[in-house]
């Protein structure tokens, strides 16, 4: 779809979703809700600043070494027993999935919360191929079964009310209409343990890839990410290769920042490292483990020395939360599977995204995402830094680039920002940006004297 199409659509949708006050009301709630838990969960921290930079210097290095700290990864993660993959694209994940179940027909699979596959869109691939798949996280179950995507990088469905989630199921499955979060939840656990039990296949992300003993990290609430890892004969992890992080030692500070920033708790409820598939001396565990290290256009990111930052991310939605734009939009506006502050910026450079440069205009440049960024991510600099890529590349309409360069050549003028009379400008205003500025925002009220004129009387000027 070309940038205008893209644009177009995003204009509308942020109409409507503007317009909205069901949904505000639903995320103002949730949010609200979240700044209280974030404020109980950091409150571990002595010096949470301090844990910050520490933190910072664990991604950064991190990155900085990413093609040693992954070929490392490799090795012992196939030393462990597991198969390792490297795909480029979608479609070279697609044909390693096709590869790894050529002999296998009628597969049910379960699949844990990962943004990677939601990138990929892998659902609608294995759909298409016959293979059943069910997503196992509350969250993600509730906007599969609405047919949508998550609205949010850790819980894809803040943007439903309790109400909406009620008549969900009431629909689907006739639980009474005022069924309360508990009685769903019940439900769907029972649906959920027959799919464990007759899966074959387990496929999940990775929060983060232990390069020094090749090992994969998650962090989950619900314990459904142990069953998709467990149960099933053979389990497929599919993560990004910013994921890798040096060793154990790491995740000492890495799960309880990215707890408290996501969730507001002191440490997730379950955390697992897996190492490969089962041992001969294991319970449990499955037969066979692949990894898939996907790229998909990280590299566009990783070769620029200011978008290289946004790879420190460890996903933990706190700048969407405190983003005045999100709370208004919610998640489904911006088109993208990375959605807030931090998809405004690397969606663009991902593989197929270039058209997605007008998202990094949607933002008031608050600078609130940075300050709560737990990596020190300086997220409304690339956000700048993303409109100048997009205005040198052509990768926004025309008619919006041209209206770009006309004001800033205006504004760098005194001479011209002062022609004419107060009236005058204020007329001309009113006509050229009527539809750009007027539909949503008061006209400016031009003084009757010009800042110079006023400081020429007061001479000092």
């Amino acid at each position: 779809m070309s940038s205008y199409s893209l644009y177009n659509e995003f204009k509308t949708k942020t109409k409507l979703q503007s317009e909205n006050r069901k949904l505000h009301s639903t995320l103002n709630k949730s949010l609200n809700n979240y700044q209280t838990k974030y404020s109980s969960g950091v409150a571990q921290f002595s010096n949470l600043d301090a844990f910050r930079e520490k933190l910072k210097f664990i991604r950064t290095k991190a990155v900085l070494n990413l093609e040693k700290n992954l070929l490392q990864f490799e090795t012992n993660f196939i030393k462990n027993g597991g198969e390792l993959f490297w795909a480029d694209t979608a479609e070279d994940v697609y044909q390693i999935i096709q590869h790894l179940l050529t002999d296998k027909t009628n597969i049910v699979s379960v699949k844990s919360k990962s943004m990677a596959t939601e990138e990929i869109d892998l659902n609608l691939f294995l759909e298409n191929n016959d293979i059943q798949v069910t997503e196992t996280d509350l969250g993600e179950y509730i906007v599969q079964l609405r047919d949508e995507k998550p609205s949010h990088i850790t819980a894809p469905a803040l943007h439903l009310s309790k109400e909406e989630i009620a008549l969900l199921f009431h629909e689907n499955f006739n639980l009474k209409p005022d069924a309360n979060a508990e009685e769903i939840t019940e439900y769907v656990r029972e649906i959920l343990r027959k799919k464990f039990t007759s899966a074959e296949l387990g496929i999940s992300g990775a929060n983060f890839l232990i390069a020094d003993s090749g090992s994969i990290a998650l962090t989950e609430n619900e314990g459904n990410a142990s069953l998709v890892t467990s149960w099933p004969k053979f389990h497929i992890a599919i993560a990004g290769i910013d994921k890798v992080i040096s060793n154990y030692a790491d995740l000492s500070i890495i799960w309880p920042m990215l707890s408290s920033h996501a969730t507001g708790q002191k440490i997730s409820v379950y955390n697992h490292i897996i190492s490969g598939p089962q041992q001969e001396e294991e319970g449990d565990g499955p037969e066979k483990m692949f990894v898939i290290l996907l790229n998909n256009g990280r590299d566009n990111l990783l070769k620029d020395k200011e978008l290289r930052q946004s790879l420190h991310c460890i996903k933990c939605g706190a700048c969407s939360n405190t983003c005045p734009v999100y709370k208004i939009l919610s998640g489904h506006s911006y088109g993208s599977v990375y959605n807030g502050p931090i998809g405004s910026i690397t969606t663009p450079h991902l593989k197929e995204n270039e058209n997605h440069f007008h998202l990094s205009f949607a933002s008031s440049l608050c600078a609130k995402c940075s300050e709560i960024c737990p990596v020190k991510i300086p997220l409304d600099e690339l956000l700048l830094y993303n409109r100048a890529l997009a205005v040198k590349n052509e990768k926004i309409p025309k008619s919006e680039i041209r209206s770009i360069k006309l004001l800033t050549r205006i504004l760098k003028s005194r001479k011209r920002m002062n022609m004419g009379s107060a009236g005058i400008r204020k007329l001309v205003f009113k006509i050229v940006f009527r539809k750009k500025w007027g539909v949503y925002r008061a006209n400016p009220d031009f003084p009757k004297q010009s800042f110079n004129k006023i400081k020429r009387k007061q001479q000092l000027l």
